[in-house]
């Protein structure tokens, strides 16, 4: 017999112990974890419940950001801080213990041609949004929202 042979064969057999590992790697406790994370990579890349949103009108010139009571907190204007309210990385979430949730306004978008859409947020402590009547979760919206009310 050849070397070669010998060589196909060895190779064969390491790639076999490389998928069992790899298997019982992506089993583990620590990975399930990171693909239910929405803000994960590997939950990403995993095909997680995540999707990209972006509720703001076209040509968007200003967000406002309004309390729960309907005051104006703050105007938004500059791209960054509307690429962080507008394009939103969108999930689901398990709606437990109200039968009717109450919504407000928490944000208006306004664009240059005269198109206004506003995002409604949960009255409570979970962070539930909805658009044009769609509920979704997103806590990167959650923490910007909290980061662009703190400047």
């Amino acid at each position: 017999m050849k070397m070669g042979f010998f060589f196909r064969v060895m190779a064969l057999v390491v790639a076999l112990v490389v998928v069992i590992y790899s298997i019982r790697a992506l089993q583990s406790s620590q990975i399930a974890t990171q693909v239910a994370d929405p803000n994960s990579i590997i939950g990403m890349l995993a095909g997680s419940d995540q999707r990209l949103l972006n509720w703001c009108p076209a040509e968007v010139s200003k967000v406002e950001i309004f309390a729960v009571d309907g005051e104006s907190l703050k105007v938004l204007t500059t791209p960054q801080d509307l690429s962080a309210v507008c394009e939103l990385m969108v999930g689901g979430f398990a709606q437990s213990g109200t039968e009717s949730p109450k919504f407000s306004v928490i944000l208006k978008a306004y664009s240059s041609l005269g198109v206004e859409h506003s995002l409604e947020k949960q009255v409570g402590t979970e962070p539930i949004f909805r658009f044009k009547g769609m509920p979704f979760s997103s806590s990167g919206l959650d923490r910007a929202l909290a980061r662009l009310r703190d400047r």
